[in-house]
């Protein structure tokens, strides 16, 4: 018996997600496709993206994907304006 993915087991999506997401795989599958790019935007609007191969993109869809935090540390200017390695700071 299959185990449900994470985004399953803690019903993180609605149907019309669950739907979509089953016609992305669909997709993927038809077209043969040999990279997935994802983007996604951080607190300034600007776009942070990764490449996964089909194996890995479909697994995100089960399972999520697990991303830098890094770039959400910073100001536009490239500044530090939070530090997670000061003590007391969180």
């Amino acid at each position: 018996m299959r185990r449900p993915g994470f985004i399953e087991r803690y019903h993180l999506w609605t149907e019309i997600q669950k739907e979509a997401s089953e016609k992305i795989k669909a997709v993927v599958k038809e077209q043969n496709l040999l990279l997935i790019r994802t983007a996604w935007s951080d607190q300034h609007g600007i776009v942070r993206s990764k490449s996964l191969l089909p194996q890995a993109f479909l697994g995100a869809l089960e399972n999520g994907m697990q991303i830098s935090t890094g770039t959400f540390l910073f100001d536009t200017g490239g500044a530090i304006v939070f530090n997670p390695f000061v003590p007391g700071v969180v």
